[in-house]
């Protein structure tokens, strides 16, 4: 069944009525989905899920009473914040649309010293409406509750790290050398007893020895590795999220 998260709304409390002004939705519902009258769909009023049904589609608004309020749990029981190293092309656009399917609640594009991609001020605003508009479809599609946030770009060198009671960083050199490295899976105790999960991947070329450096002066920052393969950019965010995700569920299965 179709899904749409409100923002714009009104909504009468005691008709169970809905009033929904976002005019994508309507576009949507009028010009794609061609709904009418008694069609029935799932909206995401502040994070809850409702099955309504249609009673008046208009240009400008569409009225719907409320059938029930569906009770699933679809959210991880741990925020988990991605933050990426920006890559070249559409790959973020990947990283943003699977990592918000496995369950992220935000993602922050990091420039760092091996960053290729350079963006000025008005780039910058058309690639996050861009990733926000991406997410919100996944999280749509993957009847997620909420849609991720989308910060701005960020500099490693002047990143806080303070608002996270855990910080897992993907590097690749451990798996160079051939030395013994934590695998992200030996975490699984420290990622299920936190609130906050900040995990940190980097771009095309990976992180230099001296911003690991960096990031290794806070108590609370683990460097891991992703197995014995060297991962693309856009493939280690999706892979810690894959992990992550099976960690924080498996027992619910």
């Amino acid at each position: 069944m179709q899904r749409y998260f409100v923002g714009h709304y009104e909504r009468t409390k005691e008709l169970d009525e809905i009033t929904i002004f976002d005019q994508n939705i309507i576009h949507h519902m009028r010009n794609v989905m061609r709904m009418a009258i008694d069609d029935k769909c799932i909206l995401m009023i502040e994070q809850e899920p409702y099955q309504v049904k249609v009673l008046q589609l208009d240009k400008e608004s569409i009225c719907c009473r409320i059938i029930s309020r569906i009770h699933e749990q679809t959210e991880l029981t741990v925020d988990v914040t991605m933050a990426f190293g920006l890559s070249k092309g559409d790959k973020p656009e990947l990283i943003i649309q699977k990592c918000t399917e496995l369950g992220a609640n935000a993602f922050i594009p990091l420039n760092s010293e091996r960053t290729i991609v350079k963006l000025d001020h008005k780039k910058e605003k058309k690639r996050i409406d861009r990733y926000v508009k991406v997410a919100s479809e996944s999280s749509e599609q993957s009847y997620r509750h909420r849609i991720p946030t989308i910060h701005n770009v960020q500099s490693l060198s002047n990143f806080s790290l303070t608002d996270y009671d855990l910080v897992i960083v993907a590097y690749e050199e451990t798996v160079k050398s051939n030395q013994s490295y934590t695998h992200l899976s030996q975490l699984r105790q420290q990622i299920q007893s936190s609130t906050s999960v900040l995990c940190i991947t980097g771009p095309e070329g990976g992180f230099t020895s001296s911003e690991i450096d960096q990031l290794q002066q806070h108590d609370h920052v683990m460097t891991v590795g992703l197995g014995r393969r060297i991962l693309r950019a856009e493939t280690a965010p999706i892979y810690m999220m894959s992990v992550l995700s099976y960690m924080l569920e498996a027992n619910d299965c």
